[in-house]
């Protein structure tokens, strides 16, 4: 079964770009482009059951914030593809209600897992906290889980472990992925931490949040902003 994905971003080179990433996928179909959420709205209504995802531009959405509400308000599961260092992004409310986030150095495979789990675990709208489904991880997979979610950063892991910062981020990256197609996304730094406690690889300090800096909150998977 195909997972129905409709594409919605102001930027005609961004539109291209991921259609020809759907396009290298095996179980994802983009089934429309729309520039404006609205736009998308207009669609859902025209044709309701033709898009199982949305997959939107972050900065559009952002634009266009009250037709993104009214998708979220139809119970459209959201997959946001964001290019952006604002630390401030995670800690808006719209982004507890979104599937996914993909990042711009994500893979086509990246783009496939994110969109799938959103279409079937439900993303984000399907966590529930500890109870949530269980997510198998290998040892070194979670001596980085770990590490991280107590406040390491990416570059101090990989001279802890002795692997290339690139490494460190790709297990970063897995995880993330792992967590996300068990209905349990990690959409922040904090969330690392949050899993971690749930698992049972943390104790539980009354979910104490680690000593997290605001540039540890705007980044998932590095220690600084990339983009």
């Amino acid at each position: 079964m195909k997972v129905n994905v409709l594409t919605v971003d102001e930027r005609e080179v961004m539109r291209l770009g991921v259609g020809q990433m759907l396009l290298q996928t095996t179980s994802c179909v983009c089934v429309g482009t729309c520039t404006t959420p609205v736009e998308a709205l207009n669609h859902i209504r025209d044709d309701p059951g033709a898009a199982d995802v949305v997959l939107l531009g972050l900065q559009t959405g952002l634009n266009h914030r009250g037709d993104l509400c009214g998708l979220l308000d139809l119970g459209l599961r959201i997959v946001l593809f964001r290019i952006t260092s604002d630390p401030y992004i995670d800690l808006n409310p719209i982004m507890k209600r979104v599937a996914g986030i993909i990042e711009p150095t994500s893979s086509a495979r990246d783009l496939e897992e994110a969109l799938v789990a959103a279409a079937f675990r439900g993303g984000a709208q399907a966590s529930t906290g500890a109870a949530a489904a269980g997510v198998r991880l290998s040892p070194r997979q979670q001596q980085i889980l770990l590490l991280y979610a107590s406040g390491e950063p990416a570059k101090r892991l990989a001279t802890i472990t002795g692997l290339s910062l690139n490494t460190v981020r790709d297990y970063i990256d897995r995880i993330r992925v792992k967590y996300a197609l068990a209905g349990r996304p990690i959409l922040t730094r904090i969330d690392f931490y949050h899993r971690a406690v749930e698992d049972g690889l943390l104790p539980d300090s009354s979910m104490r949040t680690p000593n997290l800096s605001v540039r540890d909150i705007g980044g998932p998977h590095r220690e600084e902003p990339v983009f």
